[in-house]
């Protein structure tokens, strides 16, 4: 249940955002190899992580239960 609510919060995030966040949080991909990878400048990689980490979140916090 935990797995999927995690799942579907990651596939409602737009395209970049969550392409960036797979990279680094499931690949484990370094912030620069990201950069590379998506070709687009580093401080963009950090900001589409850091927006899509603060949304999945979001979306987490409305269902109480996920954090017992």
């Amino acid at each position: 249940e935990r797995n999927r609510l995690v799942r579907d919060c990651i596939t409602a995030l737009d395209h970049d955002m969550r392409i960036a966040l797979i990279l680094r949080d499931v690949n484990g991909m370094a912030y620069d190899e990201i950069a590379a990878v998506l070709r687009v400048p580093l401080g963009t990689v950090k900001s589409r992580i850091a927006r899509a980490r603060a949304r999945v979140q979001e979306r987490l916090q409305q269902h109480p239960d996920f954090f017992r």
